[in-house]
């Protein structure tokens, strides 16, 4: 998605404060996002609250879940791509191991 603050994703509320912090340096998400790694990229919360915080990307994947590499699913905290599904399904209800996933680092 782009609008006019460049390319934009939606992030879930609960992890602002770890990209605040750098403590959050990747996020996973549903789908085929063309995100331009060489432009900056607007995190808006889901929830519509009234902040964003911008990061510039260094890294985009684009897989199937199950194809995500080990080191960026440890990266986030998950073990391996089954636990990363189990959690993934607070967002995204629906997906599975086969789906593609974006994976945007900064």
């Amino acid at each position: 998605m782009s609008d006019a603050k460049g390319q934009v994703l939606k992030l879930a509320d609960e992890f602002f404060p770890d990209v605040i912090s750098g403590k959050k340096r990747q996020t996973i998400c549903l789908g085929y996002k063309n995100i331009d790694p060489s432009g900056r990229l607007t995190f808006i919360p889901t929830s519509g609250e009234d902040r964003d915080f911008t990061v510039c990307p260094k890294s985009v994947l684009h897989c199937r879940l199950v194809g995500v590499p080990p080191l960026l699913l440890f990266a986030e905290g998950y073990a391996n791509s089954d636990f990363a599904l189990l959690d993934l399904r607070r967002f995204y209800p629906g997906i599975v191991p086969l789906d593609f996933v974006t994976v945007v680092g900064w």
